[in-house]
C-alpha cells in the first residue's frame, strides 16, 4: 500500500484536523492489526498507536485537547533490511522517503524548500515534516556509520512546532 505524505492535509486516508475517532476509523479499514489509544505522558492529550504485520508501516496519531489530528508519524516498515516487496511505501514529492537513500531524499527537498539538518533529524519547516535518521533498529549504515535511509517521518499542522 502507498501512503502519501500532503502537508497541511495529512496522510489520506488519515487529515489533520480529523477527529481521532476518524482517524482510527480510517486506519482499521486499511487493515492494521492494532489500532490503540496512547498518552506519553498523564497531562498530554490522547494520541493513537497502529501497528500492522511484517511489511506494513507502523506510528502515531497524535491529537490536540479537542481530540483533533494535529500530527502523524510513521515508522519505516523494514529498518533493518534493504526494502522489499509487498511493503508499504512513504511517498513524498514521487520519492519513498524509507527506500529511498536519505542524502537523494534531503536533495530533493533542498531544490524546493529550506531544510535544517540538526543531527539524526531532517526538518522541513515550510511542510511541517520531520524526518528521522537512525534509531535503535536501523542498521543500514555507511562506511562512517551514519544512517543511510530514513527510519520515520512525522507529518505535522501549522502551529504544531
Amino acid at each position: 500500500m502507498e501512503f502519501e505524505l500532503r502537508p497541511e492535509q495529512g496522510v489520506p486516508p488519515v487529515l489533520l484536523g480529523a477527529t481521532l475517532a476518524a482517524a482510527r476509523s480510517a486506519l482499521q479499514g486499511l487493515g492494521f492489526l492494532a489500532v490503540e489509544d496512547f498518552r506519553r505522558a498523564h497531562d498530554e492529550p490522547g494520541a493513537l498507536f497502529f501497528t500492522g504485520p511484517a511489511g506494513r508501516v507502523s506510528g502515531f496519531v497524535y491529537g490536540d485537547e479537542d481530540g483533533r489530528v494535529v500530527a502523524i508519524e510513521i515508522a519505516n516498515p523494514n529498518p533493518r533490511n534493504a526494502p522489499g516487496e509487498g511493503q508499504d511505501a512513504v511517498v513524498y514529492s514521487g520519492l519513498d522517503v524509507f527506500s529511498t537513500p536519505a542524502p537523494d531524499v534531503i536533495e530533493a527537498l533542498y531544490a524546493g524548500t529550506v531544510v535544517e539538518v540538526d543531527g539524526d533529524s531532517v526538518i522541513v519547516p515550510d511542510l511541517f515534516m520531520e524526518f528521522s535518521l537512525g534509531g535503535e533498529h536501523h542498521d543500514r549504515v555507511d562506511d562512517d556509520g551514519g544512517a543511510t535511509f530514513f527510519s520515520g517521518v512525522l507529518l505535522a499542522g501549522e502551529g504544531y512546532y
